[in-house]
């Protein structure tokens, strides 16, 4: 099989790699709204809703970043460039920060009256898992797999990340088409940051603790398990 020329850390693109790393986000956007409304229709919302991320995590987050770039590539979406990376410049923290103070100034007003200590120890491991996996896919396999391509390694999985919020959100109770609208916009606008940091960095570091940091600052538990609370 038809191998494309090396990226970073040595990792090699097979075809079939490569084509799956492009038709990824499609399939990622309808197999969780499948999975999801599945789940949510045999176990209830909330424990349902949970399954449905929790099989976007285990199969889109790791087994799929594993089969696309190996382990090598896992390790050097961290480590970065010949096991060095750089650290962000002051737009690259801007960046960094923006998604941040959003979660802190728009949503963590909206559910700070019903936060409990369960829902704050929640939201802190949501947010470590979330954050860590979703840079993975959407960050440093893209990065790692086309690390010389602007467009398959920073812009067009930012897209991805952007679109695939779709499918969990299409299972909220009657979403507008505003609301449709500014979930995609705002995807778009994190997966840019967070993608741009992790392009000229060389690594996803910087953007995983930024992704983590804006999950618990919105309480994630709360926005992930009682959707109704928060609104666009």
């Amino acid at each position: 099989m038809r191998r494309e020329p090396r990226a970073e850390g040595g990792i090699g693109l097979t075809t079939a790699r490569r084509v799956g790393l492009i038709v990824a986000p499609l399939l990622i956007l309808v197999s969780v709204y499948v999975v999801v409304g599945f789940t949510i229709a045999q176990f209830g919302f909330d424990p349902g809703y949970l399954l449905g991320i929790a099989f976007y995590w285990v199969v889109w987050c790791i087994a799929f970043p594993l089969w696309a770039v190996g382990r090598r590539g896992l390790v050097a979406m961290f480590r970065g460039e010949g096991g060095r990376s750089a650290s962000p410049s002051v737009l690259g923290w801007v960046l960094l920060a923006i998604p941040v103070v959003f979660m802190l100034v728009a949503v963590l007003p909206q559910v700070w009256p019903h936060l409990t200590a369960s829902f704050i120890l929640l939201s802190i491991l949501i947010g470590l898992v979330n954050g860590t996996l979703e840079e993975v896919l959407w960050r440093g396999t893209y990065l790692v797999a086309f690390p010389r391509n602007r467009w398959l390694g920073f812009l067009y999985p930012a897209i991805g990340f952007s679109l695939w919020h779709l499918a969990p959100y299409a299972q909220t109770a009657d979403p507008t088409l505003f609301e449709y609208v500014m979930v995609m916009v705002g995807g778009l606008i994190f997966g840019l940051c967070w993608g741009y940091v992790a392009w000229r960095t060389r690594t996803i570091r910087w953007s995983v603790y930024s992704h983590i940091a804006a999950n618990i600052a919105s309480m994630a538990a709360i926005t992930f398990i009682m959707q109704g609370v928060v609104t666009l």
